[in-house]
């Protein structure tokens, strides 16, 4: 048997050794578990738009009227 085979064969055998022991897992699940991620993360950025608005409106009308589009007031 080749010297390259039989190292071959022993990185197979402790590579299954470690996912018997719980130290690796599949590709898959790691991707499936950052797609949940990302898919967390992006729907709060998504979110920002209209928490801010929240944010902004629910604060009284006095601080809102110093400064419209139209008067070119910029004080805020």
């Amino acid at each position: 048997m080749p010297q390259w085979f039989a190292a071959a064969l022993t990185d197979l055998n402790e590579l299954k050794a470690a996912r018997l022991r719980g130290e690796l897992v599949e590709a898959s699940a790691v991707e499936a578990e950052w797609s949940d991620v990302l898919r967390i993360v992006r729907a709060g950025m998504l979110a920002l738009p209209s928490r801010v608005a929240a944010a902004h409106y629910s604060r009284p009308s006095q601080s809102r009227a110093r400064w419209s589009p139209s008067s070119g007031n910029q004080d805020r």
